[in-house]
């Protein structure tokens, strides 16, 4: 580990209670593509909000405002006026343009026989500032669960990997995790399209000035660890 790393280790990110809400959340991205890390309650999961720099309702309210060249020509001749025509101006009342986010992808955490209540523990959230990238992490009553995610520096993708180790060969069981990739309806803009085709989910919204964005996720294959937990 050369002294530039060393430095950069020093100063990570970590939280003993993961972030509930997403303003509290860690930030992972490249400059133009990425998204807020953070872990809510009720149902207990780990959410990635995906954002991206050029995802904007640019539309803009057409309004009948005073002329700069008027409101120039008036500040000479009549300042009161001027100033009068200015207070007159209607109020800009449309809640655009602004960002708005792409969506979330959401992983549930795996619920055994027992109930989360009686079996979560040890939940924490690291932020690798040398890696730049999140760590979510938890431990069930037989396996601890580890989620990493990162975004590539040269495109616009997330990657995240669930690894379970379990405390013992014998106690592996069937387990499952729901992956879900959604939207919220935003009144502004109309609903979107939710799909998938064979294993990749996607989200589709066009705004109603024509602009469009879509998202993609794909489940790949599953690895199993022999460790046994520490």
């Amino acid at each position: 580990m050369d002294t530039r790393e060393a430095i950069v280790r020093q100063h990570d990110l970590v939280y003993g209670t993961p972030p509930r809400i997403w303003e509290d959340g860690f930030p992972i991205g490249n400059g133009h593509f990425g998204g807020m890390v953070w872990q809510p309650e009720g149902p207990d999961r780990i959410t990635f909000g995906v954002t991206k720099l050029d995802v904007w309702d640019y539309r803009y309210q057409e309004q009948d405002l005073v002329p700069f060249g008027r409101f120039r020509e008036l500040l000479k001749t009549d300042p009161e006026r001027a100033v009068r025509e200015i207070m007159e101006e209607p109020d800009y009342t449309a809640p655009y343009p602004c960002p708005k986010p792409c969506g979330r992808l959401t992983i549930g955490i795996d619920e055994g026989f027992l109930p989360l209540s009686a079996t979560l523990q040890g939940r924490r959230q690291r932020l690798g500032l040398y890696e730049a990238a999140v760590e979510c992490a938890y431990e069930l009553s037989t396996k601890a669960v580890k989620v990493d995610g990162f975004v590539s520096a040269a495109e616009n993708v997330l990657a995240v990997r669930v690894s379970n180790t379990w405390v013992h060969g014998r106690l592996k069981g069937p387990h499952s995790q729901t992956v879900t990739l959604e939207r919220e309806i935003d009144e502004t803009l109309g609903l979107p399209e939710i799909g998938h085709r064979g294993d990749i989910l996607t989200v589709r919204y066009v705004f109603p000035d024509g602009f469009e964005y879509v998202m993609a996720a794909r489940v790949a294959g599953t690895v199993e660890l022999s460790e046994p937990l520490v």
